[in-house]
């Protein structure tokens, strides 16, 4: 063949793997290397249309571009909605799909839009932890809850709940779909819907008043009852645990009036235990004949749901009646305190 000018060689469009292509280095030394050849090292980089592109085998020796998305299905892996750029060091993936900064249920937490995670660790920071959960109004001391409650629940729990405002209760008694529950005089569940419901085990979580008012009745043991007429009565009660703690105090007016009965008994806020022996003292008591003397008594228990004042002084019978030390008359005061197992 004569010798011909490289501009002047045929043109062709396709090769085989054994053709030849002709080159030289800079030595100038002219060489050769196979079509194979230079599919293996060169025409690879041809495919990538864009960033991110991968290429696959589709076969031997055979190569296709796919993008990222059809290389994770080929991998087996779902569609992310943020990759993270990961090294030795990195310990997160960055913004995986399904992740929330909203505490739900199946999800990977993230940070909001403050870098915080309060909304899930919450419940370590101010002593409450979401329930994540749905609570329905049952009565005005019932809630309906999820089944399997007592695994959640204990006596003495604290919880707190929207309904328009802000109301905490302590848990007195658990069911597996209901929580009984009391928030004294000052907190009654209504009828209606139930919101941003949580529960604490914590001793002192954030705003929980952990002292209640709640309203004794008062009673003789038979006969005429008392009346307390425009006169107060008045208590208080706080829970720690399965443990109450409360006082109350009932004060004269010149309307009350003393029945017959021989005994001065008072409603507890939470019936006890019964593991509390009946007649178990359970706190100290007092009595004031207003400006004039004031008597010693205790409190004990007479029933699950009873508190009886006894005399602690020198009078002639362990039970105090309403006129036992004196003849009751206006600021007079009857006080009792109170301990006892739930």
């Amino acid at each position: 063949m004569a010798d011909k000018k490289t501009s002047n060689l045929d043109v062709v469009t396709t090769l085989a793997d054994a053709d030849h292509i002709i080159g030289h280095d800079t030595t100038p030394t002219t060489f050769r290397i196979t079509w194979a050849n230079v599919k293996a090292y060169f025409l690879r980089h041809a495919l990538a249309v864009a960033a991110n592109d991968f290429l696959v085998a589709s076969g031997a020796g055979v190569f296709v571009k796919k993008t990222l998305a059809e290389t994770l299905t080929i991998l087996g892996k779902a569609a992310a909605s943020g990759l993270a750029s990961l090294d030795a060091s990195s310990l997160v993936v960055q913004n995986p799909a399904g992740a929330t900064a909203t505490p739900t249920a199946s999800k990977i937490p993230i940070a909001d839009a403050n870098a915080q995670l309060n909304a899930w660790v919450s419940g370590s920071i101010d002593g409450w932890i979401a329930a994540n959960q749905t609570w329905t109004y049952a009565s005005a001391t019932t809630i309906t809850v999820p089944g399997g409650a007592a695994s959640i629940y204990s006596k003495g729990d604290k919880i707190k709940l929207t309904q328009t405002t802000v109301k905490y209760f302590y848990v007195v008694t658990v069911a597996d779909t209901v929580l009984t529950v009391t928030g004294g005089s000052n907190y009654t569940v209504a009828d209606a819907a139930i919101s941003a419901n949580f529960y604490s085990k914590a001793m002192s979580p954030l705003n929980f008043p952990q002292w209640f008012a709640y309203a004794p009745a008062i009673s003789n043991e038979t006969d005429t009852q008392p009346s307390i007429g425009s006169g107060t009565i008045a208590g208080r009660f706080a829970l720690m645990g399965r443990t109450i703690t409360g006082l109350a105090q009932v004060t004269w007016a010149a309307n009350s009036t003393t029945g017959t009965g021989v005994r001065i008994n008072i409603t507890p806020p939470i019936a006890a235990s019964a593991n509390v022996p009946i007649a178990s003292i359970l706190g100290v008591g007092g009595v004031l004949d207003a400006g004039t003397q004031f008597y010693t008594a205790m409190t004990a228990l007479q029933t699950t749901t009873k508190l009886r004042i006894l005399n602690a002084g020198p009078a002639a019978s362990d039970a105090l009646s309403w006129a036992t030390l004196f003849t009751p008359a206006v600021n007079d005061q009857w006080s009792f305190s109170f301990a006892y197992e739930i």
